[in-house]
């Protein structure tokens, strides 16, 4: 499960918004130097991001929150996302040197525009898929609540008498 912590912002109904500040750990990776990764980790660095989730925990305004999201659904669009066009753009390209042979400028023009259709047609289906909970974060727990536990572990000796 991933997690991030966020903070609610607004209450709607039965559902908050939670606002999470996005985080990097590009800083401590050997491969920061290379890695494409980095480069939008910094573009990105402290912006907020506000998502609608299901208040399950029944929490207010300014509590903070671990949010959730499965591995699964998250690789299975990640590779929506990034697959799709990237196939699209090879058969597009394929198709348009098949079709104009030897123009090399509507063969790349054809793969442009085939991966310009995978880009809508992701982006359709993570729309579509927006309402089906496999795909949405969940709340885990209140995001304090482990803090609270260890400084009670601390006050407790070895010999189980509390301080």
């Amino acid at each position: 499960m991933l997690e991030e912590t966020g903070t609610v912002v607004a209450l709607d109904g039965r559902f908050a918004w939670i606002q999470t500040i996005r985080q990097s750990t590009c800083s401590s990776c050997s491969a920061k130097a290379s890695c494409g990764q980095s480069v939008l980790a910094k573009m990105s660095q402290g912006k907020a991001n506000q998502v609608k989730v299901e208040n399950s925990l029944h929490l207010s305004v300014g509590q903070e929150v671990v949010l959730g999201l499965s591995e699964s659904a998250f690789l299975r669009a990640s590779l929506l996302i990034y697959l799709v066009p990237l196939l699209a753009l090879i058969a597009g390209a394929i198709l348009s040197s098949r079709l104009f042979e030897g123009n090399e400028g509507l063969t790349a023009l054809g793969g442009v525009v085939a991966m310009l259709v995978g880009f809508v047609f992701a982006s359709k289906w993570c729309s579509a898929r927006q309402q089906l909970s496999e795909f949405n974060p969940v709340m885990l727990r209140v995001a304090h609540e482990e803090i609270v536990r260890i400084c009670d572990i601390k006050k407790t000796d070895v010999a189980g008498h509390h301080s």
